[in-house]
């Protein structure tokens, strides 16, 4: 024991109640982050099918900082999956060959010549029904219903393989959905308002709910209008810990509200 200092077990008994705090502090974040991620998925979300509310938990679960990036992975990962379970490269790779001449008989006699397309079916039919080449996107709607066709033969002359082929085209099939899914919810990530989300996982929903409030109603006061919305009210939530920024503490000021 040194002389008006800490023992020892002092140091250890301190370190030991830090980790505690940090433990309580963590879970707090942790159980709250998993609230705020429910809200806004039904907030968000409310009108969209269990497998997009799904995908939306598993993606804003994973971070509530890099929800962008966590997005673009995520369909960057089902994508690979889906593409390596149709075969996609064989399409991803082939390049548009042009046209060919092709010489023929004509009705005199004669030889004619013509020209005719030398790419693959699948090329040449997407080609001829829209205008255009198939993107790289296309390919693997291209990709999924050729592996599908195949497979549907395939039940058709192996009887005794059909229930195994039935179940891998189902696994595939769930896989071009997952990538559907996550196509279709872009435009909602990326207008979520990712200030608003962090203020939900630092504060309780209740103490959410009461600090806009707070806001809204000394701006109303304030400005007369009969709804007040500060601009920047979700980042306000964010600063010092929770509490209000600059804009409130004026508002505050101003109106006598208590924050």
């Amino acid at each position: 024991m040194n002389k008006g200092g800490k023992t020892l077990n002092d140091i250890r008994e301190v370190v030991k109640r830090n980790q505690q705090i940090a433990n309580v502090i963590y879970e707090t974040k942790t159980q709250r982050e998993a609230e705020a991620v429910y809200n806004v998925v039904e907030t968000n979300f409310k009108d969209a099918d269990d497998q997009t509310k799904m995908a939306a938990m598993e993606i804003l679960s994973k971070g509530l900082d890099n929800i962008d990036e966590n997005y673009s992975k995520a369909k960057q990962d089902a994508m690979k999956e889906w593409g390596e379970a149709i075969g996609v490269d064989q399409y991803l790779n082939y390049k548009g060959q042009g046209t060919a001449i092709n010489y023929k008989e004509g009705e005199g006699g004669q030889w004619e010549t013509e020209r005719v397309s030398a790419n693959e079916g699948w090329y040449r039919e997407y080609y001829a029904r829209n205008g255009h080449a198939p993107s790289q996107r296309d390919r693997f709607d291209i990709a999924h219903k050729a592996l599908m066709d195949e497979m549907d033969h395939a039940m058709d002359t192996m009887p005794d393989a059909a229930e195994d082929i039935k179940a891998e085209k189902e696994r595939i099939e769930g896989l071009r959905q997952r990538v559907e899914t996550l196509e279709n919810m872009g435009d909602t990530i990326s207008n979520m308002d990712k200030s608003d989300l962090q203020a939900r996982a630092l504060l309780s929903q209740e103490a959410y709910e009461q600090s806009l409030y707070t806001c809204h109603e000394g701006i109303r006061k304030r400005t007369g209008q009969s709804k007040g919305q500060c601009v920047g009210c979700h980042s306000c939530l964010l600063q010092n810990g929770g509490h209000h920024g600059t804009e409130l503490w004026r508002i505050g000021r101003e109106t006598g509200s208590r924050y």
